[in-house]
């Protein structure tokens, strides 16, 4: 069983750049589609979570429950903010490691992939997996 720990306030400058160099741009996408796949997100504060088996994701902190829609496959759930926030990294790893691909930034590709594949597998694990599975899908 892979376990989640919420990330201690004197780690936190260090979640995104531990991930990747281009962690400015990794950031900036999940506000982005945290804008286009959670209807009632306005900004606001993030976890930050570590996995047990060395995965990484956010979510934020907003009232459950969190609202997801995602119009590209037509489906939408109400899941909590873990949950949620799941939906949106492994959407987000996803499209950043297919922009490195088109850049050919290979170790780029293989490290936001191996990202999303970790993610993966603890949102397998989850009580909401089914929902998740529906929204990235």
């Amino acid at each position: 069983m892979i376990t989640a720990s919420i990330v201690p306030t004197q780690e936190r400058p260090n979640f995104y750049p531990s991930m990747t160099s281009n962690y400015l741009t990794v950031e900036q996408a999940v506000y982005h589609f945290s804008d286009q796949f959670l209807p009632d997100y306005s900004g606001g504060y993030w976890e930050f979570v570590t996995l047990s088996n060395g995965g990484k994701f956010a979510y934020p902190e907003m009232g459950e429950p969190v609202a997801v829609n995602n119009d590209y496959n037509c489906a939408s759930a109400s899941l909590s903010k873990e949950a949620a926030g799941i939906c949106v990294w492994i959407i987000m790893l996803g499209n950043c490691a297919m922009s490195a691909y088109q850049k050919g930034n290979k170790a780029e590709l293989d490290n936001l992939s191996e990202h999303q594949v970790l993610l993966m597998d603890y949102a397998r694990e989850h009580a909401e997996w089914e929902n998740i599975a529906r929204v990235i899908n």
